[in-house]
């Protein structure tokens, strides 16, 4: 698995999905456009008690609210399973879902899409981020999620 990512300073970092420094749950880096490769649960059986998310351990120069935007698969359709982002705790999840324009892969055709999801707070030093995918909501037992890439952007400094 992937080393800590180190987050600019003064500049916007883009997070791999593939790029976790834990997958649980059968999520697998698969390619999805003329060699790009997303992290995916595609048609993974859900098991009762199981969990399912990517973690990225990330560190960082500044504490403060970091916004956050990230390519994944489209929430709130029955054919795709919802998932969210949060730093170190539940309680610290991203402050929006904002669904923006399409993003064009051949393997998702369409159905990735980049979200604004606002600010998410991250303390200097050593943060943990978890893109969980939402067990409850996969349909026909089957999970349907990916995430292409994070990106966040450092607060202002002041």
């Amino acid at each position: 698995m992937a080393e800590n990512i180190t987050l600019s300073a003064t500049e916007k970092t883009r997070i791999e999905g593939e790029a976790a420094t834990e997958i649980s749950g059968g999520g697998y880096g698969r390619t999805i456009n003329e060699g790009e490769k997303a992290l995916t649960y595609a048609s993974v059986k859900k098991e009762d008690g199981v969990e399912y998310y990517a973690k990225y351990v990330v560190n960082t120069e500044f504490a403060g609210n970091y916004s956050i935007n990230a390519v994944a698969s489209i929430r709130s359709q029955t054919y795709t399973t919802d998932w969210t982002i949060y730093a170190n705790s539940t309680d610290n999840a991203v402050t929006s879902y904002v669904q923006g324009a399409d993003v064009t892969t051949t393997w998702y055709n369409g159905n990735i899409k980049k979200f604004g999801l606002g600010t998410i707070y991250l303390n200097k030093g050593i943060n943990t981020i978890y893109w969980k995918v939402n067990a409850a909501d996969a349909a026909n037992n089957q999970l349907q999620a990916a995430i292409d890439y994070i990106e966040l952007t450092p607060p202002e400094s002041t």
